[in-house]
């Protein structure tokens, strides 16, 4: 239902069924998209549409002077899940992709849910380190989350978002290092500040047979209130350790 003629039957909720399947009825025959709606109407009005619908097959073409004019309809909540509804189109570039996380704790983890909601097909998280209680107050965890994996507690969390989403869970960062190559994925986020990630993804820059987006997320080490992001891909983007070197280069950082 567009939304000129969500308008209508909101405002004409007290109206009859009559007028307000008639709203409808236009707006579905306009250009306009789409939305769900549902309502419970009496069994005299459904018997006298599904006669209209036998004759005529479509809503569009039913006859809504065929309701009577005192009927009236009982509006039910509505969860839209279409697709038009649960893509993120101002992030497309994410839905359907593989993403490896490294890092799941006061970047990572709220990565990591931002991800899921902009429609991965499959996240694999990486992470050896365990949830304690004062971390409550800046990473995505709750009280219950406390002494898990911080891997395995945000793998909870990511499904309940997403029950579509695939997540899979590694112990540590360098799991992944070990076959002399970066990942097989669409991107790397490397949300765990830690100079050693760097260097060894710096290793297998040029040798790798994997040629993933990196995206590594920082703040700097003067104040800690400074965002520093830097994206690349390999072989010939900037290698994370000359990224590093540039930051560790500028006064403050």
């Amino acid at each position: 239902m567009c939304q000129r003629g969500l308008a209508q039957a909101v405002v004409g909720a007290g109206q009859s069924a009559r007028d307000l399947l008639h709203a409808v009825a236009m707006c579905a025959a306009s250009a306009d998209d789409g939305h769900l709606i549902c309502g419970r109407i009496s069994s005299d009005v459904a018997a006298r549409l599904r006669t209209a619908a036998k004759r005529h097959s479509a809503l569009l073409k039913l006859d809504t002077a065929a309701v009577p004019d005192d009927s009236t309809i009982e509006w039910c909540p509505v969860s839209e899940e279409q697709p038009t509804r649960t893509s993120r189109r101002a992030i497309n570039a994410f839905s359907g992709s593989h993403v490896v996380l490294w890092g799941c704790g006061g970047i990572g983890s709220w990565a990591g849910e931002f991800l899921a909601r902009a429609g991965v097909a499959r996240i694999t998280l990486c992470d050896p380190a365990v949830v304690t209680g004062p971390l409550l107050v800046r990473q995505d965890f709750a009280e219950g989350d406390v002494g898990k994996s911080k891997a395995e507690a945000l793998s909870d969390r990511l499904r309940s978002l997403n029950d579509l989403l695939a997540v899979q869970v590694i112990p540590g960062s360098f799991t992944l290092l070990t076959e002399g190559h970066l990942p097989d994925c669409d991107a790397i986020i490397d949300a765990t500040v830690n100079n050693t990630v760097a260097a060894t993804m710096s290793m297998l820059w040029t040798t790798t047979a994997n040629l993933p987006l990196v995206a590594r997320i920082s703040t700097d080490r003067a104040t800690c209130t400074l965002g520093l992001l830097s994206v690349t891909r390999p072989p010939n983007g900037p290698t994370p350790e000359f990224t590093d070197q540039l930051a560790a280069s500028r006064p403050g950082w």
